[in-house]
């Protein structure tokens, strides 16, 4: 998966933000562009899972995110 981060788009960010927004870290728009808002919930998701909270989405984050979201 690629990395994502503030400035990103497309249809990894949308699904990125459904995820966040599902696991009640993120309230905006669910719009594929990667804004402060979903910077903000990437780093609450990471904190939460005991990733250090950078608010880009790497392999790391994405492999939690995919465990969570499943298990």
């Amino acid at each position: 998966m690629p990395t994502l981060s503030l400035g990103s788009q497309g249809d990894l960010v949308l699904i990125l933000q459904e995820y966040l927004y599902q696991a009640g870290h993120y309230d905006g728009s669910i719009d594929g562009y990667f804004n402060l808002q979903t910077y903000d919930a990437t780093r609450a998701f990471q904190q939460r899972v005991g990733i250090f909270p950078r608010g880009i989405v790497d392999p790391t984050t994405w492999k939690a995110i995919i465990n969570h979201y499943y298990y």
